[in-house]
């Protein structure tokens, strides 16, 4: 049983004379007995030829193990084509599986040889997703002024029934594509684009610059559907592209996502935000309300990318957060036009419970004659009080109560008046208590 695989490059299952075998591809032989394991296996030669011998009488049936890239022509051209003979059409009709032959019998010995395979790539479909630049030519693709779109969903449909069969979005600079189709009547839906774009007018230029995408309808402009695509085989269609714009009135932003947290260790409360398109944008506004969600006031700004459809990414920090108390944050995103939108309100709480202080402190010379050095450091005001304590546990000195100034604070303590011996420096900096000991020699 054999004879040829070939590539059926036009697909009408018929081999032309221009068209090659195929090499090195798998083709297993299985007898009806048994559908799970075959009898034999064997790969095409170098023109596509194949062919199992030695079998004993029987039903059999081949399998050709396609390629990913490639999928079986039409099957029997020579059924309904009374000029196509038997040994010139593929006979991989699927009956027994996919990619499977129908049965083939050998009685008394005889051989088959008119069982072939052709085969054609798959086509594909896709391009691009741009955003048109108000300053150039309007609905039509202009390489290097038109920004390309990442993120923008499409998804294909069968063109027979309707039902979708693949989902893709645009990526690595704005390019769809939908692969692995057969020859075929197609169509794609566009959604999820950003929310300040629209579609712009389809079919204004030339097929490969233009917008293939029509809007739903006049009110429904985010959403659209091409016509009908009739894809030939092995065809790759690269010519139908989305072209969105700027809808009136509205900041070109699309803010991917914003939220804060509290960052204990320093005291301070840092935003973050992160954008996922920018259009002409100038600066972010920060602003605060503290307690009451009505009082916003600004705190900052931070400077905006101008243009750019990657994921973006900003931070603010805000350092007066340091009251227990509930902060609330919203951003407003200003464009070159002075236009302005506002971002949803997050909110922080920071409670008494959070506060931490980082604190160092040394305690210089020791020991000592007549005087010694207590010097602090503190990263925020903090109440200081303290006292010199002998072997007793009476106190003979008391420090002058104060606040300490975050940064770096010296106190001066004079011994020169205390018998020799060994003292507890006992210091207190807002709740937390400190001990250390001192000695005084003479």
């Amino acid at each position: 049983i054999g004879d040829y695989i070939w590539h059926d490059a036009d697909g009408n299952g018929i081999q032309d004379p221009n068209e090659t075998g195929i090499p090195n591809i798998p083709v297993e032989l299985y007898k009806t007995d048994n559908l799970v394991i075959p009898v034999s296996f064997l790969f095409t030669g170098s023109q596509g030829e194949f062919c199992f011998t030695g079998l004993d009488d029987g039903d059999y049936f081949i399998k050709v193990i396609v390629p990913d890239t490639f999928m079986t022509t039409l099957p029997l051209a020579s059924v309904n084509n009374p000029f196509v003979n038997d040994n010139q059409d593929s006979d991989i009709d699927h009956s027994n599986g996919p990619n499977t032959s129908s049965i083939i019998t050998i009685l008394n010995g005889n051989s088959v040889k008119n069982c072939d395979a052709g085969l054609h790539l798959y086509g594909s479909i896709g391009n691009i997703v741009w955003l048109d630049d108000p300053n150039g030519l309007p609905s039509r693709y202009e390489p290097g002024i038109d920004m390309l779109i990442d993120g923008v969903t499409i998804q294909l449909y069968d063109g027979v029934d309707s039902l979708m069969m693949k989902e893709t979005s645009s990526q690595n600079g704005g390019i769809y594509l939908f692969e692995d189709l057969a020859p075929g009547a197609y169509y794609l839906k566009i959604y999820d684009i950003p929310d300040s774009t629209i579609l712009v007018q389809p079919y204004a230029a030339a097929p490969g610059v233009d917008s293939d995408f029509i809007p739903v309808s006049a009110n429904v402009e985010n959403i659209g559907f091409t016509q009908m695509i009739y894809l030939g085989v092995e065809e790759h269609n690269m010519n139908i592209d989305a072209g969105l714009e700027v809808a009136e009135g509205t900041v070109p932003i699309e803010l991917f996502d914003f939220w804060g947290e509290r960052i204990v260790d320093e005291e301070i409360n840092r935003l973050f935000w992160i954008t996922d398109l920018e259009i002409n944008t100038d600066y972010f506004i920060v602003e605060r309300a503290i307690d009451q969600i009505h009082t916003f006031e600004e705190i900052g700004i931070v400077g905006a990318a101008g243009n750019s459809s990657e994921r973006l990414y900003y931070t603010f920090d805000d350092l007066d957060a340091k009251s227990p108390g509930i902060y609330y944050y919203r951003i407003w995103t200003v464009d070159l036009n002075g236009d302005e939108s506002k971002s949803n309100i997050i909110a922080i709480e920071v409670d008494a419970s959070s506060r931490e202080t980082d604190i160092s402190y040394k305690v210089y010379p020791i020991p000592t004659s007549d005087n010694f050095t207590l010097e602090i450091k503190n990263s925020t005001d903090q109440e200081f009080q303290g006292f010199l304590i002998n072997n007793l546990g009476q106190n003979v000195r008391k420090l002058n109560r104060k606040v300490l100034p975050n940064g770096t604070n010296t106190i001066g303590v004079n011994v020169a008046d205390l018998a020799q011996g060994q003292y507890y420096l006992n210091f207190y900096l807002g709740e937390e208590q400190y001990i250390e000991k001192i000695l005084v020699v003479h």
